[in-house]
């Protein structure tokens, strides 16, 4: 008898900035499912816990841009 495991949180390995379209459609619907929820608590959780103050968009816009030309000057080594 070869049964499948029943994943108990469908959307556990769904990690921020990106979600997958079942997570998201889940998300839009009329009445998403306790798994979609439970996923919305858990990075809302996540975000309250984190103790450094939000990033700018121009904070953000910096660091995105630092990490990339690190990675073209890494790419032309």
């Amino acid at each position: 008898m070869s049964a499948k495991p029943k994943t108990a949180d469908l959307y556990a390995a769904e990690a921020d900035p990106f979600i997958g379209q079942a997570l998201w459609d889940d998300l839009e619907s009329e009445n998403p499912s306790a798994e979609a929820v439970a996923w919305a608590r858990r990075q809302h959780d996540i975000a309250m816990a984190d103790p450094r103050a939000p990033l700018t968009s121009e904070q953000l816009r910096a660091s995105l841009l630092a990490r990339h030309e690190a990675r073209l000057k890494r790419d032309q080594d």
